[in-house]
């Protein structure tokens, strides 16, 4: 059975003292960190390609990428609705309609 994607990425941003932003609380070792708010601002670091990436990863199951999620003994977040992970993939679709 195809695990759901883990809701870290989805809806939860984490900021450590170095102003570093990752997708994960158990992303001690910074593998997940998806920019800095020192050189952009939490809105662009939170829509950028690389969080993008880490989301489409954790939809698609391949988490090839990130070692650190395969790993991850937390992935069955029930978080993480069907109705969500819905609601993303239409939002990232009309986006690329609007050319954005």
């Amino acid at each position: 059975m195809k695990r759901k994607p883990c809701s870290g990425p989805f809806k939860y941003k984490f900021i450590a003292s170095n102003g570093d932003v990752t997708v994960c609380c158990l992303d001690t070792h910074k593998q997940l960190v998806i920019g800095n708010i020192a050189e952009a601002t939490l809105d662009e670091i939170w829509y950028s390609e690389k969080a993008h990436k880490i989301r489409m990863a954790h939809i698609s199951g391949d988490l090839s990428q990130y070692p650190v999620c395969q790993k991850c003994a937390n992935l069955d977040s029930p978080q993480m609705s069907d109705e969500d992970i819905k609601a993303y993939l239409k939002h990232i679709e009309r986006e690329e309609g609007n050319g954005e």
